[in-house]
């Protein structure tokens, strides 16, 4: 289970921006923002991560492999 948020907020924080500052820089209602930050919603819509991490310089996969493991970014092939 991917939880982006508490690398949205690093990357949010690192720009000095509010979560309104990116919300209106991405499309992304600020509420919905704050509740991935906080835990309280663990995933969202892709086309949301989608406009987070162009509103924050990133790749998409950045945001999606915060959690994942080594082995599911890199492929198997055992």
């Amino acid at each position: 289970h991917v939880t982006p948020g508490p690398l949205i907020k690093r990357l949010r924080e690192e720009k000095g921006w509010s979560q309104r500052e990116l919300g209106r820089r991405s499309g992304v209602h600020h509420s919905l923002i704050s509740r991935l930050e906080n835990g309280l919603q663990g995933d969202t819509q892709a086309h949301n991560l989608l406009r987070l991490a162009e509103a924050l310089g990133v790749p998409l996969m950045e945001l999606l492999a915060e959690e994942l493991p080594e082995e599911q970014l890199m492929g198997s092939y055992a």
